[in-house]
């Protein structure tokens, strides 16, 4: 109401101003002399509108990015909502929590930037969006080696499950959801991938799901949550959104210091034809065989997988959701290089030394590189350069000496 009483207000002041105008011009008679004419020699100086650019509105989804600061040990972030009694056994799990996770990352970040920026990126289109399937809840290496993809598309058996409500959480449930915190993140830090079999084992008490891990890896590198949403994908494989907890998807918009943002777009759902672990296969689930074939056009990522389809036969649409990407970047553990070497629109690099009788860890004892070792023999050109790190199961040093590190498959 009082916006419609401005415009009239606004609308009577025109009316009347052009009223006055019209009286005035025929209160003067015919008789009249003509009136003087003079010359204006006033300067003209033009008119300069000044327009002041708005003040940015930061977006933030406190009641996520809270979480994630106060479980990611962010000083700031405890001193501004927790109560400064209990500042000191929140200090005492920053220092323990972020130590070790950060030492790690150092570590392995200089090494990845430096590759990243003179090799990878020399080879590869990097503004586009990534396709990460068999994640689990692993952000963090899309944002090392791809932080110039703007969406980031998941998929992993891993639940999503809603955040539970840690404002309400007593002293020993904080106390106890720390220690569940640290030890969700014991495979990632220490070898740099996620087990699917421990992780349903160490996720106790309500560290449930990918969420939780998801946020706390996001800030811990920087980034403020700016919106998170759940969906499920429909029958075009369009993303609907669905309430809170109740959905089988997760989205997750991130901005880094930077000032880039991230998009992580999780699915929970078994990625093979047929049923795996109690879940429906892509032949029986056709919104999310949609979804997948809604894929923008991206790169490939695929690092340390625990089903990963080395027989294609039961993984034949995943594949080709993998396939369809411009480039693909794996670790050992990823997809056979015969697959790749039958199609010959791609080039493939090999990223370090290969030798006869390399063995994986025992986690992919079942995975042999007979294969690659025979594409290297039979192909003398292959490109061997040796990146300055080592993630994935590499870094069980003790365990298997390393043979040949990753694979960078690149359409001509």
């Amino acid at each position: 109401m009082r916006k419609s009483s401005i415009i009239w207000s606004l609308l009577s002041g025109i009316i009347f101003f052009a009223c006055s105008a019209k009286e005035s011009q025929t209160a003067s008679s015919p008789d009249s002399p003509a009136p003087v004419e003079t010359k204006d020699t006033t300067p003209v100086v033009p008119d300069t509108e000044i327009i002041q650019e708005p003040t940015p509105v930061r977006i933030v989804d406190t009641f996520y990015d809270n979480f994630a600061g106060l479980y990611v040990g962010d000083t700031n972030t405890i001193k501004a909502i927790i109560d400064s009694a209990a500042w000191p056994s929140w200090m005492e799990y920053s220092k323990k929590f972020r130590e070790e996770f950060v030492r790690n990352d150092n570590a392995l970040r200089q090494g990845v930037d430096r590759w990243r920026d003179s090799v990878l990126n020399s080879k590869i289109d990097e503004s586009l969006d990534l396709v990460y399937l068999f994640s689990g809840p692993d952000v963090l290496y899309p944002r090392l080696f791809f932080p110039d993809a703007s969406n980031v598309y998941m998929c992993a058996l891993e639940p999503v499950n809603a955040l539970p409500d840690y404002t309400s959480f007593s002293a020993n449930k904080v106390a106890q959801y720390q220690q569940d915190i640290k030890a969700a993140f014991e495979n990632i830090v220490g070898d740099s991938y996620y087990i699917t079999s421990y992780m349903s084992s160490e996720l106790r008490s309500d560290v449930e799901g990918v969420l939780p891990m998801m946020l706390v890896t996001a800030k811990i590198k920087g980034g403020t949550i700016e919106e998170v949403f759940f969906f499920e994908p429909d029958k075009e494989g369009a993303m609907d959104t669905i309430e809170n907890g109740k959905a089988n998807g997760v989205s997750i918009r991130v901005r880094y210091p930077d000032n880039k943002v991230q998009q992580y777009i999780y699915y929970s759902g078994n990625i093979g034809n047929e049923e795996y672990a109690g879940k429906a296969g892509l032949k029986a689930n056709p919104n999310l065989r949609a979804y997948f074939e809604n894929f923008p056009v991206h790169n490939s990522f695929i690092k340390a997988a625990s089903y990963i389809p080395h027989n294609t036969r039961g993984f034949s649409i995943a594949v080709d959701a993998i396939y369809d990407g411009e480039a693909i970047f794996q670790d050992p553990t990823g997809i056979k290089c015969s697959m790749a070497s039958r199609d010959t629109s791609h080039t493939m690099y090999v990223m370090g030394t290969m030798k006869n009788g390399c063995k994986p860890l025992h986690h992919f004892e079942w995975i042999t590189f007979d294969c690659l070792i025979s594409y290297f023999r039979n192909n003398k050109d292959l490109i061997l350069e040796e990146p300055p790190f080592k993630f994935g199961y590499q870094k069980r040093q003790k365990e298997c000496a390393p043979c040949f590190n990753y694979q960078l498959i690149v359409k001509n």
